[in-house]
């Protein structure tokens, strides 16, 4: 996270041991938390309507803030929620089979595998593709730019 705040804009893995990734399920994992950062990285709207001051001076100390639309509106606007773990209680959580991170992960890593759908290159995509790559290629070795 410190990496990414602080302007790094190409993160390839989350300290996971991306170089020895050896599951599905740990590249799902990562996936997760690198969104979590990319929000966080996007910054936060701050204006009156996000900050809802009125709304806070009108509800104030110990009222419910859940009950007011305001907050049935924004509350899932400005958070990113995971899609693997599970916010419930251990008891409900082990009533829905209890499965444990990685197992959930690891699930999701095959349902997308399930449901992607391959591409194929044009032939003229693949010439462009093989342009690029060999100008990318005369540059490393020549220094030209």
């Amino acid at each position: 996270m410190l990496a990414y705040l602080a302007g790094h804009d190409m993160m390839c893995d989350a300290s996971l041991n991306a170089n020895g990734l050896t599951s599905l399920g740990s590249i799902v994992i990562q996936d997760e938390i690198l969104g979590m950062l990319a929000r966080l990285g996007a910054g936060f709207q701050v204006n009156e309507e996000t900050t809802a001051f009125d709304l806070i001076r009108r509800v104030g100390p110990g009222g419910d803030f859940l009950g007011v639309k305001h907050t049935r509106d924004n509350f899932r606007t400005d958070f990113s929620y995971s899609n693997l773990s599970s916010r419930t209680s251990y008891d409900a959580w082990l009533s829905r089979n209890g499965m444990a991170l990685d197992a959930v992960a690891l699930n999701k890593a095959n349902q997308l595998i399930k449901q992607h759908e391959q591409t194929v290159t044009t032939a003229e995509e693949n010439k462009h593709l093989d342009q690029v790559l060999e100008e990318a290629r005369r540059e490393l070795t020549t220094g030209a730019g």
